[in-house]
């Protein structure tokens, strides 16, 4: 043969190529417990030993053929080993069950390999007459599929998701989450509320953080409506604590269309809201009210008294001029003489 041509049939050695080795018992116990297990038969035997596969099936039907054929019929007697010991011992290895520990199953199968496998002269073989013929010999399972595996009856119940409940929405006859009260003209106008209400902030700093957030994607919605629809639109908000002026917007063609009326409803806007600053509450803003008036009638009053103040000083000088010019004062001590 060619050298070249056993050169080609050589196969390639690649760097850092280690030789195959055996597994260790620490690898082998390894192996087992990562081993895939059963999640239907009782106590999750290994698959390979489970009925559920067609490899654990027909290890559970040779282990059941080799039960039938060893185990001895009635009336016959196992023979018994006369022969003096050997100083061979040969131990009979029971056939070995499935376990539910996988290191348990390695250990046993590592340690079988150091026992003396028995003789088979030894071992008790059944009568010809009651042997089981292979066609008495139980079938083996068939691999079942995917439905059979799961019956519907272990399926448990808690498990088994709940009927899904139509949902009610909240509509105009039945608006379980409230309306939102506004004026059409001189009529009440209701939007249905489509979330709950949600519950007022008991404290000032929350409330007043969560007023300063959500203002400004409020103007931005008003805005953006402005610019789709072209509508006259204004709003106006301040907060109860607030220390500066009050916000206030008004849509591009309000401004434009009504410069000087949207500039006079901007500004009684901000006076209100300066004047519930002031007074916190109604009763309050009326009080204020009518303390500014009677401030202003008590200053005209005032000045009403300073004006006849003066008047009366004038008269009272022009009559001493008179007095003293006729001589009115000397005639009445005169008098009183």
């Amino acid at each position: 043969m060619d050298p070249a041509a056993i050169f080609v049939l050589q196969p390639e050695k690649k760097r850092g190529d280690v030789p195959p080795q055996d597994a260790t018992p620490v690898q082998k116990i390894i192996k087992a417990c990562n081993a895939p297990r059963c999640t239907v038969c009782a106590g999750r035997p290994l698959r390979s030993e489970c009925v559920h596969t067609k490899a654990g099936a027909a290890r559970v039907h040779e282990k059941n053929a080799m039960e039938s054929l060893r185990a001895p019929t009635p009336g016959t007697v196992p023979p018994t080993n006369s022969q003096p010991n050997s100083g061979t011992n040969n131990v009979v290895q029971p056939i070995s069950t499935p376990v539910n520990n996988p290191a348990e199953g390695v250990e046993q199968s590592i340690l079988s390999t150091s026992v003396a496998l028995p003789d088979p002269q030894t071992l008790p073989h059944p009568a010809p007459e009651t042997q089981t013929p292979a066609a008495n010999l139980p079938p083996a399972p068939e691999a079942q599929t995917p439905e059979a595996r799961t019956p519907a009856a272990s399926v448990p119940v808690a498990f088994r998701p709940p009927p899904t409940s139509k949902q009610v929405r909240t509509s105009t006859t039945d608006p379980y989450n409230g309306l939102v009260s506004a004026q059409r003209g001189n009529l009440p106008y209701n939007v249905v509320r489509g979330h709950k209400a949600p519950d007022r902030h008991d404290k000032t700093s929350k409330s007043t953080k969560a007023f300063g957030e959500k203002i400004d994607a409020i103007l931005e919605k008003c805005d953006d409506l402005s610019l789709q629809t072209g509508c006259w639109l204004f709003i106006g908000a301040q907060h109860p604590t607030a220390r500066s002026a009050a916000i206030h917007y008004a849509s591009h063609r309000l401004r434009r269309d009504a410069p000087g009326q949207s500039g006079q409803i901007a500004t009684q806007f901000c006076q209100l809201t300066q004047n519930l600053l002031a007074s916190k509450n109604q009763d309050m803003l009326q009080l204020q009210t009518q303390l500014e008036e009677s401030r202003k009638r008590s200053e005209a009053v005032e000045n009403e008294l300073m004006a006849a103040q003066k008047d009366r000083e004038g008269l009272e000088s022009k009559l001493r001029s008179l007095m003293a010019l006729y001589n009115v004062e000397g005639q009445k001590d005169k008098d009183r003489l």
